[in-house]
């Protein structure tokens, strides 16, 4: 076939283009894509419009919050507050658990707390005979002698004068030893006193639990069991009144139980006149 280059319409083009011609003009084909897809874009928002329509008429309607009465910078302060009461009430309770774990791994079991009770009762009560010959009291000037004895301060040598710290040492010890200034003393108070110096006496047995181990030793029958030289103090340190005490009140309260009534009574009188914290912080070199 020859090149004409005149192309044959066929009579639909023909009639289509007239068509198009009387609907839009002369316009582009450029322009008439550009209106068809604009009427495409008109239809999908119409339908989009027509649905969240229908959404909102299903839908509850929305009830209005309120305008917030607090400032934003005092809810930000307040929560800061908090969580800083949060903080410090997570760390006692870490360092009350630390406290109670280390107190369980130094605890001591009952047998050795009556071995070691029994051991500084015979280690006193043979220093308060050194000191006073044999004698039932304790002058205050024979108060170096027993503290030699007992351990607690190094011998004078001959001729050498006593510094002025071990003087006063002694004077305050005399003071908690005879408050009444009677001059003398004798082996209870000297045993209770170095009982609770040393520790023997835990230091829960002060405080809140006072009146019960008062009340409690009041109570109890009197026990006499009097040890040899007149000495009952803290004769109820041994296998049957001690084999299950793991309360300082209890402790307290068996201390006093095996010797006679009045004598129990003062037992516990001194374990709550000495108190164990200022003995230990007043008399360190001590012990």
């Amino acid at each position: 076939a020859e090149l004409t280059l005149k192309p044959k319409i066929s009579p639909f083009a023909q009639a289509w283009s007239q068509k198009q011609a009387e609907a839009g003009g002369d316009g582009s084909v450029f322009e008439r894509l550009y209106h068809a897809a604009l009427q495409q874009e008109e239809k999908k928002n119409a339908v989009k419009r027509d649905r969240e329509s229908e959404a909102e008429a299903q839908s509850p309607p929305r009830t209005q919050s309120p305008p917030r009465r607090i400032p934003t910078s005092e809810l930000l302060y307040s929560d800061a507050l908090d969580r800083r009461e949060r903080l410090h009430i997570m760390k006692e309770q870490l360092q009350r658990r630390r406290f109670e774990e280390s107190k369980e791994r130094c605890a001591v079991n009952n047998k050795s707390r009556r071995y070691y009770w029994q051991l500084l009762e015979r280690q006193i009560k043979a220093a308060f005979e050194a000191a006073t010959n044999g004698q039932p009291l304790l002058a205050q000037a024979s108060l170096e002698d027993f503290l030699v004895g007992f351990k607690c301060m190094r011998p004078r040598k001959n001729g050498e004068i006593c510094d002025e710290l071990e003087s006063r040492l002694q004077a305050a010890l005399w003071r908690h030893l005879d408050p009444n200034k009677d001059g003398h003393t004798d082996l209870l108070t000297m045993t209770v006193f170095f009982h609770v110096l040393m520790g023997a006496v835990d230091d829960a047995a002060q405080g809140a639990s006072r009146s019960a181990a008062l009340e409690e030793t009041a109570a109890s029958p009197s026990k006499s069991t009097a040890s040899e030289g007149g000495s009952l103090a803290l004769q109820s340190i041994n296998e049957e009144n001690t084999a299950e005490i793991s309360n300082p009140v209890q402790a307290a309260v068996a201390i006093s139980q095996g010797a006679p009534q009045e004598e129990g009574r003062r037992i516990v009188e001194l374990l709550l006149r000495f108190d164990p914290i200022r003995l230990r912080s007043e008399f360190q070199p001590l012990y």
